[in-house]
């Protein structure tokens, strides 16, 4: 009779876990006071910590009663260096970590798992979870404008096209930086898991300056003018006249930087010489009378 009623008691109480209500087990459980229902009301806290994910306390619990633990790796598109564990006294925490280019593991989290009462035996499938790092882009424009909507960070799962820049007087020959030793155009960050760092190259432009001389001469007929560079223009000569200067839409243009962004004429501007006669009646003794003229006036 007194084998008889604890016996029946724990057959219900394995029932119920059969059943998964897990409560009521326990409560039996915790009436009887031999080995094996006290091993019982461990296995079913263990079941209570993997049903809130904590695998971890749930290990711990299995190997206090030397039950048989396990757990497998699923690395989720990444590597793991090993796929299967064992538990024990020794070893009864998860310390394997997972790995995924572009990715951060931050943990595991539980699959599945299997959960043989009668033998004491858990096996717990883990699965490994990842955040996705997100890397920076730097931008050196070099004197240049830039689309502001660019982008300023990526991760590996994106595809990122680099806008062109631009510069008033210069062409640009492309970027260059992290990875890319040519000046290149359109650079496109696919599967890239680093910072990345572009800086602006540029080619200053060249214009033609051609010269009207208005009447004047001048030994060459146009020069090349590279924007923002000293230019130093030529100065014509003309018989008689004097020379004010080069000028381009009735502006004067003068010696300095160059920073106009087209080809230009320029056109020589002059102003007649004056010059004094003097006029003398030798045999009437009359006074000399001085008497002024522009060149090519009568």
């Amino acid at each position: 009779i007194f084998l008889f009623i604890p016996l029946s008691k724990y057959n219900t109480a394995k029932k119920y876990l059969d059943n998964g209500d897990y409560d009521a087990a326990a409560e039996i459980f915790k009436e009887l006071d031999f080995k094996d229902s006290s091993e019982m009301t461990e296995m079913i806290k263990t079941k209570k910590y993997l049903d809130n994910g904590d695998y971890h306390t749930a290990i711990k619990n299995m190997v206090s009663i030397d039950a048989n633990v396990s757990a497998s790796y699923d690395p989720n598109g990444g590597t793991v260096d090993k796929e299967t564990e064992k538990f024990n006294s020794y070893k009864n925490t998860v310390k394997t970590k997972a790995e995924k280019p572009g990715y951060t593991f931050y943990g595991w989290i539980i699959d599945s798992y299997e959960f043989d009462y009668k033998e004491h035996k858990l096996v717990i499938n883990l699965k490994a979870m990842y955040s996705v790092i997100k890397y920076s882009i730097t931008y050196n424009i070099n004197g240049g404008v830039f689309d502001t909507t660019a982008p300023s960070s990526f991760t590996i799962v994106d595809t990122v096209l680099i806008p062109n820049a631009s510069k008033v007087g210069y062409t640009f020959l492309g970027w260059t930086g992290t990875n890319i030793k040519t000046p290149t155009k359109d650079v496109k960050l696919v599967d890239c898991m680093q910072n990345v760092t572009l800086k602006a190259e540029w080619q200053a432009n060249t214009y033609v300056v051609t010269y009207d001389t208005a009447g004047g001469s001048l030994s060459q007929k146009s020069d090349n003018a590279t924007y923002d560079e000293y230019f130093i223009l030529p100065t014509p000569s003309r018989k008689g006249y004097t020379f004010l200067g080069w000028y381009n839409n009735e502006k004067q243009v003068k010696n300095g930087n160059w920073t106009k962004t087209e080809d230009v004429t320029l056109v020589a501007k002059w102003e007649a010489k004056t010059y004094e006669v003097t006029y003398q009646n030798v045999e009437s003794h009359v006074n000399s009378i001085n008497v002024t003229y522009d060149y090519n006036n009568s």
